[in-house]
């Protein structure tokens, strides 16, 4: 059953019921579906075996089900030329933060966070690497605890303070010890 694929052009189709926006105003959409697992050769370090990535969703059952053009699979398509899978963040960054004779470095708190490094307007050699958790875990602790989406505004977590012994167990997790990049574009693909 192609549940996320169907449950993806609900959100698309309620997008347009909320907003200004027709259909006709979309050029396409863009998808690469929902992680289920992610592992880049040099972290699982498994001879004769590449980088792997698993995306849950369907392009087609979203395509057809929204009737625009919908480009997918960005993941799978990246780890297949030898990228570690996330073909379209180096490219985003470059193109909305570089700046002709300046370094520029952001962190990027998303679900994961990442920290990409542009060098001045130089493409290939925009840098990105995973950080580790961003917002995930608070977000599930709102939906289960709080029955809210995510801590709006930082709300909740603004009032709070830091548990240090949970806070030294997550920091004790392999990941953090792996070298820079934990994640990267090696290949410029547009």
């Amino acid at each position: 059953m192609p549940w996320i694929g169907l449950h993806h052009a609900e959100l698309v189709n309620e997008f347009y019921c909320q907003t200004p926006y027709s259909k006709d105003q979309i050029d396409f959409v863009a998808s690469h579906g929902q992680t289920v697992m992610h592992v880049p050769q040099h972290q699982h370090k498994e001879q004769g075996f590449r980088n792997a990535t698993l995306q849950i969703g369907d392009g087609d059952h979203l395509a057809v089900h929204t009737g625009l053009i919908t480009v997918s699979d960005f993941r799978q398509k990246h780890v297949a030329v030898g990228g570690e899978g996330a073909p379209l963040a180096v490219y985003g960054d470059y193109l909305l933060f570089s700046k002709a004779g300046e370094d520029r470095i952001m962190l990027n708190i998303g679900g994961i966070g990442n920290l990409p490094i542009c060098p001045e307007m130089v493409m290939l050699q925009v840098f990105v690497s995973d950080t580790g958790p961003g917002n995930t875990l608070m977000d599930v602790w709102m939906k289960t605890r709080r029955n809210m989406p995510y801590d709006k505004d930082a709300a909740l977590a603004s009032k709070g303070t830091v548990n240090q012994s949970l806070l030294e167990a997550l920091k004790s997790n392999h990941f953090f010890a792996l070298d820079f990049p934990k994640s990267r574009v090696q290949k410029c693909l547009i």
